[in-house]
Protein backbone atom coordinates (compact mmCIF):
# COMPACT_ATOMS: atom_id res chain seq x y z
CA UNK A 1 0.00 0.00 0.00
CA UNK A 2 1.45 3.34 -1.06
CA UNK A 3 0.59 6.38 1.02
CA UNK A 4 0.55 9.74 -0.72
CA UNK A 5 1.44 12.60 1.60
CA UNK A 6 -0.38 15.89 1.15
CA UNK A 7 2.98 17.71 1.20
CA UNK A 8 2.26 21.39 0.82
CA UNK A 9 -1.54 21.39 1.04
CA UNK A 10 -2.79 24.31 3.09
CA UNK A 11 0.28 26.47 2.53
CA UNK A 12 -0.43 29.53 0.42
CA UNK A 13 1.90 30.19 -2.49
CA UNK A 14 1.96 33.90 -1.76
CA UNK A 15 3.38 34.41 1.72
CA UNK A 16 2.80 38.14 2.09
CA UNK A 17 1.40 39.60 5.26
CA UNK A 18 -2.19 40.84 5.21
CA UNK A 19 -2.56 44.52 4.38
CA UNK A 20 -5.68 45.27 6.41
CA UNK A 21 -3.81 46.13 9.66
CA UNK A 22 -1.76 48.72 7.80
CA UNK A 23 -4.90 50.21 6.24
CA UNK A 24 -6.58 50.43 9.67
CA UNK A 25 -3.51 52.18 11.14
CA UNK A 26 -3.36 54.72 8.30
CA UNK A 27 -7.10 55.46 8.57
CA UNK A 28 -6.75 55.86 12.35
CA UNK A 29 -3.86 58.28 11.85
CA UNK A 30 -5.86 60.31 9.33
CA UNK A 31 -8.75 60.53 11.81
CA UNK A 32 -6.31 61.71 14.52
CA UNK A 33 -4.93 64.40 12.21
CA UNK A 34 -8.43 65.51 11.22
CA UNK A 35 -9.68 65.69 14.83
CA UNK A 36 -6.60 67.01 16.66
CA UNK A 37 -4.79 68.98 13.92
CA UNK A 38 -1.14 69.55 15.01
CA UNK A 39 -1.17 67.18 18.04
CA UNK A 40 -2.80 64.63 15.72
CA UNK A 41 0.12 64.99 13.29
CA UNK A 42 2.59 64.36 16.12
CA UNK A 43 0.64 61.34 17.39
CA UNK A 44 0.10 59.98 13.87
CA UNK A 45 3.80 60.27 13.01
CA UNK A 46 4.70 58.46 16.25
CA UNK A 47 2.15 55.70 15.52
CA UNK A 48 3.30 55.32 11.90
CA UNK A 49 6.97 55.18 12.90
CA UNK A 50 6.24 52.61 15.60
CA UNK A 51 4.17 50.53 13.18
CA UNK A 52 6.92 50.61 10.57
CA UNK A 53 9.51 49.48 13.10
CA UNK A 54 7.28 46.68 14.39
CA UNK A 55 6.50 45.41 10.90
CA UNK A 56 10.02 45.50 9.49
CA UNK A 57 12.12 44.68 12.53
CA UNK A 58 10.20 41.87 14.14
CA UNK A 59 11.77 39.80 16.90
CA UNK A 60 10.72 36.72 14.94
CA UNK A 61 13.95 36.70 12.93
CA UNK A 62 15.73 34.42 15.38
CA UNK A 63 12.80 32.03 15.47
CA UNK A 64 12.50 31.94 11.68
CA UNK A 65 16.25 31.32 11.41
CA UNK A 66 15.95 28.45 13.90
CA UNK A 67 12.97 26.98 12.01
CA UNK A 68 14.80 27.27 8.69
CA UNK A 69 17.78 25.55 10.25
CA UNK A 70 15.59 22.74 11.56
CA UNK A 71 13.98 22.31 8.15
CA UNK A 72 17.44 22.15 6.58
CA UNK A 73 18.44 19.45 9.06
CA UNK A 74 15.34 17.43 8.18
CA UNK A 75 16.17 17.82 4.50
CA UNK A 76 19.69 16.59 5.26
CA UNK A 77 18.18 13.53 6.97
CA UNK A 78 16.26 12.79 3.78
CA UNK A 79 19.40 13.30 1.72
CA UNK A 80 21.37 10.98 4.01
CA UNK A 81 18.92 8.13 3.38
CA UNK A 82 19.03 8.82 -0.36
CA UNK A 83 22.84 8.80 -0.24
CA UNK A 84 22.81 5.49 1.62
CA UNK A 85 20.55 4.02 -1.04
CA UNK A 86 22.67 5.37 -3.91
CA UNK A 87 25.78 4.03 -2.17
CA UNK A 88 24.02 0.67 -1.88
CA UNK A 89 23.23 0.73 -5.62
CA UNK A 90 26.53 2.07 -6.93
CA UNK A 91 29.09 1.62 -4.14
CA UNK A 92 32.32 -0.18 -5.03
CA UNK A 93 33.42 -1.34 -1.58
CA UNK A 94 33.38 -5.06 -0.89
CA UNK A 95 30.68 -4.64 1.78
CA UNK A 96 28.28 -2.80 -0.53
CA UNK A 97 28.89 -5.19 -3.43
CA UNK A 98 28.24 -8.17 -1.16
CA UNK A 99 25.19 -6.44 0.32
CA UNK A 100 23.82 -5.62 -3.14
CA UNK A 101 24.49 -9.01 -4.76
CA UNK A 102 24.34 -11.58 -1.96
CA UNK A 103 22.34 -10.29 0.99
CA UNK A 104 19.80 -7.83 -0.42
CA UNK A 105 19.49 -8.13 -4.22
CA UNK A 106 15.74 -7.46 -4.09
CA UNK A 107 16.40 -3.93 -2.83
CA UNK A 108 18.12 -3.05 -6.11
CA UNK A 109 15.27 -4.53 -8.17
CA UNK A 110 12.84 -1.79 -9.15
CA UNK A 111 10.26 -4.39 -10.19
CA UNK A 112 10.21 -6.17 -6.83
CA UNK A 113 6.67 -6.91 -5.66
CA UNK A 114 7.48 -6.88 -1.93
CA UNK A 115 5.32 -4.16 -0.37
CA UNK A 116 8.04 -2.63 1.84
CA UNK A 117 10.53 -2.44 -1.02
CA UNK A 118 7.94 -1.10 -3.43
CA UNK A 119 6.97 1.60 -0.92
CA UNK A 120 10.61 2.56 -0.40
CA UNK A 121 11.21 2.88 -4.16
CA UNK A 122 8.14 5.10 -4.40
CA UNK A 123 9.43 7.33 -1.59
CA UNK A 124 12.89 7.53 -3.17
CA UNK A 125 11.35 8.65 -6.46
CA UNK A 126 9.23 11.32 -4.79
CA UNK A 127 11.91 12.52 -2.36
CA UNK A 128 14.03 14.23 -5.02
CA UNK A 129 11.05 16.23 -6.20
CA UNK A 130 10.05 16.90 -2.60
CA UNK A 131 13.46 18.31 -1.67
CA UNK A 132 13.59 20.59 -4.70
CA UNK A 133 10.09 21.86 -3.92
CA UNK A 134 11.04 22.38 -0.29
CA UNK A 135 14.14 24.37 -1.23
CA UNK A 136 12.00 26.53 -3.51
CA UNK A 137 9.56 27.11 -0.64
CA UNK A 138 12.38 28.14 1.69
CA UNK A 139 13.49 30.82 -0.77
CA UNK A 140 10.26 32.71 -0.10
CA UNK A 141 9.52 35.08 2.75
CA UNK A 142 7.54 32.80 5.06
CA UNK A 143 6.04 33.56 8.44
CA UNK A 144 6.51 31.42 11.54
CA UNK A 145 3.27 29.47 11.12
CA UNK A 146 4.18 28.50 7.57
CA UNK A 147 7.71 27.51 8.60
CA UNK A 148 6.33 25.37 11.43
CA UNK A 149 4.05 23.62 8.94
CA UNK A 150 7.00 23.03 6.58
CA UNK A 151 9.02 21.65 9.49
CA UNK A 152 6.24 19.22 10.36
CA UNK A 153 6.07 18.10 6.74
CA UNK A 154 9.85 17.71 6.43
CA UNK A 155 10.13 15.83 9.72
CA UNK A 156 7.30 13.49 8.74
CA UNK A 157 8.89 12.87 5.34
CA UNK A 158 12.33 12.22 6.85
CA UNK A 159 10.93 9.81 9.43
CA UNK A 160 8.80 8.01 6.85
CA UNK A 161 11.73 7.62 4.45
CA UNK A 162 14.04 6.39 7.24
CA UNK A 163 11.47 3.85 8.45
CA UNK A 164 10.81 2.73 4.90
CA UNK A 165 14.55 2.32 4.24
CA UNK A 166 14.96 0.12 7.29
CA UNK A 167 11.84 -1.92 6.46
CA UNK A 168 12.94 -2.36 2.84
CA UNK A 169 16.41 -3.52 3.92
CA UNK A 170 14.84 -5.99 6.33
CA UNK A 171 12.40 -7.28 3.69
CA UNK A 172 15.16 -7.61 1.09
CA UNK A 173 17.30 -9.56 3.55
CA UNK A 174 14.37 -11.85 4.34
CA UNK A 175 13.76 -12.48 0.62
CA UNK A 176 17.39 -13.46 0.00
CA UNK A 177 17.40 -16.14 2.70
Amino acid sequence: MIVIMPDFDGLPINAQRPRWPLIVIVIGCLVLIWLLKFPGVVLASFILLSSYLLIHFTPDEKETAALRSSITLSMEDIQDVLDQYHDFLHGQSTETIADRTLYRPALADLDCQEEAIERFHYLVNTSDRFTSRMHARLERNLNITQLEKLLQIADARAAELEESWLAARKAARRLSE
